[in-house]
């Protein structure tokens, strides 16, 4: 698959904060390697549709440099509306990789931004294991259980089908939508660091 990855305020330092966009290339290359990656941090909505014409997949890393401005990230997704709205109703995924140090939603705000699915709850969640609602759905194939890892969040669904819950609260860390004949992921773990069944989830 052909994948677009959004760096924006990403830490791209694998020196800095944990190096989470080199984590988390790492991790999808773990289990899933029939892919090319071409990344940007292109916002003007006109010039994103053109990166994105021919991609199968936008991948929105974690954005560190804004883990304390929902309001930035939110209105990036209106902006993005119209071009994302299209490219996931033609086939296209969208996955955002999502952590805060408190209430913010992080990269899952462009997602509610969009209306590609409503997010919002959002609080930093603690080291454990975490509940598989539903192992039989693709994303979570292969995955009986899973222990949450440094830089995880839980939020909270309107319209997303939840797959994974934190285990000490009502909130998801992964949820999914299908809009058209494409999907939308938001899953909140940054890949500060992460074990293999972070990398199968992401793969999948």
């Amino acid at each position: 698959i052909d994948i677009l990855g959004f760096t924006g305020y990403a830490d791209l330092d694998s020196g800095n904060y944990g190096g989470e966009v080199l984590n988390t290339i790492e991790a999808l290359s773990q289990y899933f390697t029939d892919f090319t990656l071409e990344d940007t941090n292109i916002e003007n909505p006109a010039e994103l549709a053109a990166l994105l014409e021919g991609k199968d997949l936008f991948l929105i890393y974690e954005q560190e440099l804004m883990n304390t401005d929902d309001t930035y990230l939110y209105n990036l997704g209106v902006d993005w509306q119209s071009v994302l709205s299209n490219f996931v109703s033609n086939g296209g995924g969208v996955i955002t990789l999502s952590y805060s140090y408190g209430s913010d939603c992080n990269s899952a705000s462009i997602l509610d931004g969009a209306e590609l699915m409503s997010i919002y709850d959002c609080y930093q969640e603690p080291y454990g294991p975490l509940t598989i609602l539903n192992t039989e759905h693709p994303i979570t194939n292969g995955i009986d259980e899973i222990i949450s890892m440094s830089g995880t969040i839980g939020f909270n669904t309107d319209n997303g089908l939840p797959l994974v819950q934190n285990f000490n609260s009502d909130r998801f860390v992964l949820a999914t939508r299908e809009i058209g004949s494409g999907k939308v992921v938001s899953l909140g773990m940054d890949f500060y660091s992460y074990n293999n069944e972070m990398a199968l989830l992401l793969s999948n």
